[in-house]
This record gives C-alpha cells, sequence and structure tokens, in this order.
C-alpha cells in the first residue's frame, strides 16, 4: 500500500510542479486545459493528499489533531475546485 501511495505522489507531485513552474502540461491535455498553473496547483492538491495517506505520514497529522485532519481535507479541496476551474468547459461535448 505504501508503494502504491508513493507511485501515485509522484505521478501527481511532479507534472504538477512542472505546471506550476513552466506552465508545461502533459501532452495529452494540451488541448483541453486552458490554465495550466492552475492545473497544477489542483495535482499538486491531490498528490499532497495521497502522500499524506502514507502511515508514517498520516500519523503526524492524525497527532497534530483536528488541524491537521481540516488542512489535509482543506488541500485535497483547493485542489479539487482548482482542476474543475482550469479549464473553460466544465463538460466535454
Amino acid at each position: 500500500m505504501t508503494t502504491l501511495l508513493v507511485a501515485v505522489g509522484l505521478v501527481t507531485v511532479l507534472p504538477a510542479c512542472a505546471a506550476m513552474a513552466f506552465g508545461w502540461l502533459p501532452p495529452w491535455l494540451s488541448g483541453h486545459i486552458t490554465h495550466p498553473r492552475l492545473w497544477g496547483v489542483g495535482m499538486f492538491g491531490i498528490g499532497f493528499f495521497a502522500v499524506t495517506q502514507i502511515p508514517a505520514l498520516r500519523e503526524h497529522f492524525e497527532h497534530a489533531g483536528t488541524a491537521g485532519v481540516a488542512l489535509r481535507l482543506g488541500v485535497l479541496g483547493i485542489g479539487l475546485a482548482a482542476l474543475l476551474w482550469s479549464s473553460d468547459r466544465l463538460v466535454r461535448r
């Protein structure tokens, strides 16, 4: 399970950092995403949440109490909202 979470984290966080820093998108998304930096924020939020699901890291957030759990869920929510707004179209036609 830990290996899978690390893999998901890498697959989401690395392209997210490239999108936030340089505006780069994977080639298959170039025609669909109009705001690549916003897409990067969204993917970073999902990757952060996936990586913090690793049991060793999750314990630190749980020891922080409600604030730690709220931080993780807040980052996930902001990431999902950023992904929603990264394209001009909400529904593919």
